[in-house]
């Protein structure tokens, strides 16, 4: 549900209509929807004003869900505000301890997270009793609409994550020890906090090459773990020689908070033994640390090494640069004088061919976060304290706004020179002799102009097929393109045509290739592509078929744009960001 104003909007993503007969599942869903919104079944709370008082984590959680709120009393509290007590906050509120008993009887409303009986009875005028014992799940029946826990379910505080809280087991009323309410229902107990479960849950894993802070050159790599228990940052390379001593050494920079690291190298293959394994180390924030290990050969790897820095720290982020394998000790002016078995090492090439490897993210901790932020979120907004949301407004902009011109030069095909009958910039390629590119003066809907490719069928049993082609189109690495055209075939043997845009000296494909199947009319072709690497010459964007057949093309274009997870479908829905194992396409979660 999202509430604007007086207005509310209520999103259902099941099929409740379609039916072939009566589902009376469906039927009592829509009835309660209807009872919802048309006859006013859920009253709507006044907004009120929320100040928090507590630790940072649970203040940088209410800013992102993109509630205001106040961390300081400036004046009086009022009957409409709500007190919102973390961690730390009961010893800013010590002082204050009569005039929150007045506020409480006017009509004042405080919800507490994660406090335990000690610390709610020194502080409030009730009396309740605590137990800390793990908790996973529990099970209660629906609040009803009155109450602050209304429109939360046993699924919103199921705990992937078994953890030692303090539960409530008496002095209130109680929802399966996580949730409660003092008698008066000014005072609510909430004792699962997200933040405790994911503290960067907009960071996901990756592995990028940045220009911020690098230790030396231009560029850096940054790594972001995300709930990943531990990573694998490298590059395979040559095995050294077996009786020589080599040395193994990278630049780490772990950004806000200190990260545990080692250097490791092992055999590129099965048994996947280790060569080296440097001792563990908790390096410190915002500040450069080199690290080194030198270790000799003992015997031969014919499968190559692995060298990788080992990262074992949930939720970090690193910058790394100046990574260097020689022959001898750096510490030697000899040492450093050795060639770097590394490639690339200071990422000024781009990513390849370095590697970021992990095996499994911690998906309980971010279920659960997800869940409990259901929660969070719908007492707060029960109370009165409302997170804004940009959602009307993403439903007036474009799906994806592009942030600048074509790269592709002539590609409504409107110039031709030199009058040779092919289209500036562009070239054609063809097997056979008998095949042809023509420029026509028509195209689709307003378009003037296109090109028709075709070869015809000779029956001689030969590969064939043509290529329309622009060189020198500049991709970069990481960035999104909104690749477009209009097409249309005819007698087409494959039933389709690709599309990709190469790098041509060492043809790494820098767009992904799609495979466009077309039809007898013309349709226009969409896709939106992230950039493989990074390359402002010796590139070629391509669109061929295989065998015979023709095909016209009109109005090609590639435009930088924003990234399809950010705008209107994701930015301001979500507290975390998407990722693989996610449906993206999906509003909200259930």
């Amino acid at each position: 549900e999202y509430r604007e104003g007086a207005g509310s909007v209520l999103f259902c993503q099941l099929d409740i209509t379609g039916r072939s007969r009566k589902d009376p599942a469906a039927e009592q869903l829509f009835y309660n929807i209807l009872k919802t919104t048309i006859l006013g079944g859920n009253q709507s709370v006044p907004e009120r004003r929320a100040i928090y008082m507590g630790d940072p984590a649970g203040k940088s959680y209410l800013t992102q869900a993109g509630i205001k709120v106040e961390t300081e009393i400036s004046r009086d509290l009022e009957p409409a505000d709500v007190l919102i007590v973390g961690k730390g906050g009961v010893e800013q509120l010590q002082p204050m301890q009569t005039r929150l008993s007045q506020w409480l009887k006017s009509g004042g409303h405080l919800l507490a997270l994660e406090l335990s009986a000690e610390e709610i009875n020194a502080l409030l005028p009730v009396q309740v009793k605590t137990i800390t014992a793990e908790y996973v799940n529990s099970f209660f029946e629906p609040p009803a609409w009155s109450s602050p826990f209304a429109g939360i379910s046993p699924a919103d505080v199921h705990n992937r994550d078994p953890r030692q809280i303090p539960l409530l087991v008496g002095g209130c009323e109680s929802l399966g020890g996580v949730l409660g309410q003092a008698t008066d229902g000014h005072v609510i107990f909430c004792q699962l906090a997200p933040y405790r479960f994911v503290r960067r849950p907009l960071d996901a894993p990756q592995f990028r090459v940045v220009s911020d802070d690098p230790f030396e050159g231009q560029s850096c790599a940054e790594i972001t773990m995300a709930t990943v228990p531990w990573a694998q940052f490298g590059q395979k390379i040559p095995a050294g020689q077996q009786g020589k001593t080599y040395t193994f050494a990278a630049a780490v920079k772990p950004l806000d908070n200190d990260s545990l690291v080692r250097l490791e190298v092992e055999r590129a293959g099965s048994p996947w033994d280790r060569v080296v394994r440097g001792d563990d180390v908790l390096l410190p924030a915002n500040r450069w640390t080199q690290l080194q290990v030198s270790f000799t050969v003992k015997q031969a790897y014919p499968e190559g090494w692995q060298a990788y820095l080992n990262i074992g720290q949930p939720e970090s982020r690193l910058l790394v640069d100046h990574l260097r394998l020689v022959e001898g000790n750096l510490d030697s002016t000899e040492g450093q004088a050795r060639e770097n078995v590394f490639k690339n090492s200071g990422f000024e090439e781009g990513s390849s061919p370095w590697f970021f490897n992990w095996n499994t993210e911690q998906q309980n901790l971010r279920k659960t976060f997800r869940r409990t932020a259901v929660m969070l979120n719908r007492v707060l907004g029960n109370l009165g304290i409302r997170g804004e949301t940009p959602l009307l407004e993403r439903f007036e902009s474009p799906v994806v706004q592009t942030v600048g011109d074509s790269l592709v030069k002539n590609g409504q095909f409107n110039r031709d020179s030199d009058t040779d009958g092919m289209p500036d910039d562009w070239s054609f390629s063809s097997e056979d002799p008998k095949a042809s590119c023509i420029w026509e003066r028509s195209g689709p809907g307003n378009l003037t102009h296109s090109v028709r490719m075709s070869v015809p069928d000779s029956g001689e049993r030969r590969r064939t097929g043509a290529m329309l082609a622009q060189h020198g189109v500049p991709i970069r690495e990481g960035q999104w393109y909104r690749v477009a055209f209009w097409a249309r075939a005819d007698d087409l043997p494959a039933r389709q045509f690709l599309v990709a845009v190469q790098e041509t000296t060492r043809w790494q494909s820098l767009l992904e290739y799609q495979r466009v199947t077309p039809e007898a009319t013309w349709r226009e072709y969409v896709f939106l592509l992230r950039g493989r690497g990074t390359a402002e010459k010796n590139t070629r964007f391509q669109i061929w078929f295989d065998g015979t057949g023709t095909l016209w093309l009109a109005d090609v274009r590639i435009v930088p744009c924003a990234p399809p997870t950010m705008g209107r479908w994701s930015e301001g829905f979500y507290l975390d960001r998407p990722q693989e194992w996610d449906d993206p396409y999906r509003f909200f979660r259930w």
